[in-house]
């Protein structure tokens, strides 16, 4: 079934099944060795206190995977499959994941550094002092609701194009590939320098 598991300071998950929605919450850090079973339901991950760290294994079929930690995020197996992610950092540390196609947020100060093997899509909130993302083989397509990036590292689809539509200002300071459409208040290049008013 489903449910919450609370652990008392930090804990490493080997392995995990769930046939409900589940949360896991630790007080300090979380590691994840082993394989993640979601059975095609949700999955809430929390370190009060600590980071989130996946160590090996991957997630497998789950739904909505959401990650909150006061630390860091960092979730970065090739295997992994998620429809979603979101992804809080408290403490404005960094979010790194990969996966296969999904749709994501983040929210935090710190860095923000996406990898997919496919589509990858932004629709909600992206808050990210930085934020990169590559594509292996799909396209990027972010069109968020809210919208507070510092600077975009690189961008970079390997099967499609990247499509960014931002309600402020887009500063790029990494390499962008693929097809390109960009939509802002202005686009700013690395060096501060004004490229286009929407």
């Amino acid at each position: 079934g489903g449910g919450a598991i609370n652990v008392a300071g930090s804990t490493n998950l080997l392995q995990l099944g769930f046939a409900g929605d589940t949360t896991v919450r630790a007080d300090g850090s979380l590691t994840l060795s082993g394989t993640v079973a979601g059975n095609s339901r949700n999955l809430t991950l929390i370190a009060d206190s600590g980071n989130i760290t996946q160590t090996g294994g991957s997630f497998n079929s789950v739904v909505a995977l959401t990650a909150t930690a006061a630390g860091n995020i960092d979730l970065q197996s090739e295997y992994n499959g998620f429809t979603s992610f979101t992804g809080t950092s408290t403490g404005n540390g960094s979010i790194k994941l990969r996966g296969h196609s999904f749709d994501f947020a983040a929210d935090t100060g710190g860095a923000v550094d996406i990898r997919a093997a496919t589509n990858v899509t932004g629709s909600r909130m992206l808050r990210a002092g930085s934020l990169s993302i590559v594509s292996d083989g799909g396209s990027i397509d972010l069109n968020p609701s809210t919208y507070a990036v510092g600077r975009f590292g690189d961008l970079r689809a390997g099967g499609g194009d990247v499509n960014v539509y931002a309600t402020g200002d887009i500063l790029l300071t990494g390499a962008v590939s693929g097809g390109c459409q960009l939509g802002a208040d202005q686009l700013v290049d690395s060096r501060g320098a004004v490229m286009d008013e929407a």
